[in-house]
């Protein structure tokens, strides 16, 4: 077990950043929050989560990289401040209280607002969701009523039963929305979502910029060196006043990158004008 101490007996006062996986990702966020808060006189140092056990560490703040480096602070210690980053969830962010931090997607109307400037004539979209993703499924239902938008909800309990699932689509779908976690939604299931949205011919809207190049429609992205600097900024504020937590933020530099040879391979156009910074894949 992590041996944790009253901080303020602590001979250095310090940021402990765990990370969840050692993928270029996780490390690019973690050194961007570490570089970041160096340059504010703060000292901190990187550490896996699966080597957090049996290592002595007193933390004034956490710093948590992905969903799982959040449980297991959490796991062994309920009360240090703790600030997270590439997290899908701002529930994983609430569950962990006292903490805050930076989600990964931005907010759904806003998702949802350039899914119709994309694609204005889709009026039956399937939505593959995790069930335990229903209440976000309701707002996403709220808002296709609003706009005349069929949402056809297809429950996926498990990357197991994705592959049925996938082979099961409704034929009245016009484009396919994701609905879910890493885990549901990962590297090893994205390619039978891609080839069931192909067997279809209907567009995918994908979760990053890797699922736009491996062929989705479109997706928002972002950088992963500024989600470092900005939860840095909030483990910052935390450190100065940490009796005051700042509200979870979204990214505040987003880039949609679209899937132009996708888009003509459908027959669809692109809009116009299209936000400052989009990237157009060939």
């Amino acid at each position: 077990m992590v041996l944790l101490h009253d901080t303020t007996a602590c001979p250095v006062q310090e940021v402990v950043v765990v990370i969840a996986h050692p993928a270029p990702p996780y490390q690019k966020t973690a050194r961007a929050i570490v570089e970041t808060l160096k340059q504010r006189q703060i000292q901190a140092r990187i550490q896996l989560a699966d080597r957090l056990t049996n290592t002595p560490l007193c933390p004034k703040l956490w710093a948590a990289i992905g969903a799982r480096a959040v449980t297991r602070i959490r796991r062994l210690d309920a009360h240090t401040p703790l600030v997270a980053a590439l997290v899908t969830d701002t529930r994983v962010i609430a569950a962990a209280s006292p903490a805050t931090g930076v989600t990964l997607l931005p907010p759904l109307e806003f998702q949802w607002r350039w899914f119709r400037r994309l694609l204005p004539r889709v009026k039956t979209l399937g939505v593959l969701y995790n069930p335990k993703r229903r209440s976000i499924l309701e707002k996403l239902i709220g808002l296709g009523r609003r706009d005349d938008v069929t949402i056809e909800a297809i429950a996926v309990e498990s990357p197991e039963a994705l592959a049925a699932t996938l082979h099961e689509l409704p034929d009245r779908i016009e484009a396919l929305w994701l609905l879910g976690n890493g885990r549901l939604f990962s590297a090893t299931t994205a390619r039978s979502i891609l080839m069931a949205a192909f067997r279809q011919r209907i567009p995918l809207v994908g979760l990053s910029r890797q699922w736009v190049e491996a062929g989705a429609l479109y997706a928002f992205d972002w950088s992963y060196q500024d989600l470092g600097r900005q939860a840095a900024d909030q483990i910052v504020r935390l450190w100065r006043a940490p009796r005051t937590l700042p509200p979870p933020a979204y990214p505040r530099e987003l880039r949609l990158t679209i899937n132009r040879q996708v888009f003509q391979h459908l027959g669809l156009a692109l809009p116009h004008p299209l936000p400052k910074g989009t990237v157009l894949l060939p």
